[in-house]
């Protein structure tokens, strides 16, 4: 039994007692025995757990071809394999070697899964995501459907795709516990790119306000700091904002990088800075547009008299 090992043992000591075992029996024994298998799962396993992966990478390289073949098929070595390959994010070795282990999808299941397409969404990776999710099993693609990263990673391919239907259904339906600014982007970038097809043109930035305002993030993506009425913005936010406008009269537009750092200087999401940017200079038109007719009536005016 393996507790037989840790008989008398603090929790602490257990991975130096397990070295030392190795170690001994390495000294002593020149052919792979039970004893060997059952102290290096347990070293690799106890490695695992307290999260020396650097020792447990030094562990598995310097394994005999004969120890690598026998402990391959020990549980435990496995379980440690996997969450070394995680902590590598090597995604699709750990996804096999669960397949090959597990014959039921497990939580360990999920998380990998969920992270290698995360990845693969990330690094633009759509083929191999493709046939990834081509090849899940219906009870691997039921667990996964209700995973954020998973959800996250439909989204991208839809869009790749150009499936905007599917994306859009996805971004209002599943569950995001975590705010996403690139949810919002997405859900904005595929309402540009439909009023652009229905449209048969490029969008004026005014054409794209007015999609935003029509077509407002779903509360499955914005969380609950999105705010559409800039007036409700902090002070100290709105004056860091108003700051800039003034010193960028002649094209009050911030690009995307510009957005971003008035965001996290402001404290305040991306769609807000956006959004008081166009209010900002659809007010600025307003009273421009009423100061010319103004000017215009006292002129008529003058000519009258005259």
């Amino acid at each position: 039994m393996e507790e037989d090992l840790f008989i008398g043992l603090p929790s602490n000591g257990r991975l130096e007692y397990l070295s030392w075992c190795w170690r001994f029996l390495q000294s002593c024994a020149t052919d792979v025995c039970d004893m060997h298998i059952k102290v290096a799962s347990c070293l690799v396993d106890q490695l695992a757990i307290e999260g020396e992966f650097h020792r447990l990478r030094q562990f598995i390289s310097n394994l005999s071809l004969d120890e690598y073949a026998v402990l391959y098929g020990n549980e435990k070595f496995n379980k440690a394999m996997i969450r070394l390959y995680v902590e590598e994010a090597n995604y699709v070795n750990a996804l096999c070697l669960l397949k090959s282990c597990a014959t039921d999808v497990c939580d360990m299941h999920i998380k990998v899964a969920s992270c290698l397409v995360d990845q693969l969404a990330i690094e633009g990776e759509f083929h191999r995501l493709r046939q990834f999710i081509a090849n899940l099993s219906l009870d691997e693609y039921a667990v996964l459907y209700g995973n954020e990263r998973f959800n996250k990673a439909m989204i991208r391919l839809y869009v790749e795709e150009a499936n905007y239907v599917n994306a859009l259904c996805l971004l209002k339906n599943a569950k995001f516990e975590e705010k996403d600014e690139s949810l919002i982007r997405i859900w904005d970038d595929i309402q540009y790119k439909l009023e652009e097809l229905r449209k048969g043109r490029s969008l004026t930035s005014l054409d794209r306000f007015r999609v935003r305002k029509r077509n407002p993030p779903p509360p499955s993506i914005r969380g609950e700091e999105w705010r559409r009425i800039s007036s409700r913005l902090p002070q100290k936010a709105t004056h860091l904002l108003r700051l800039w406008l003034n010193q960028h009269v002649k094209r009050p537009y911030p690009n995307r990088e510009q957005s971003e750092q008035l965001a996290r200087q402001s404290g305040l999401s991306i769609h807000q800075v956006k959004l008081w940017f166009a209010n900002a200079r659809r007010n600025k038109q307003k009273r421009q547009s009423k100061t010319r007719g103004c000017q215009h009536i006292e002129q008529a005016r003058s000519n009258h008299r005259t």
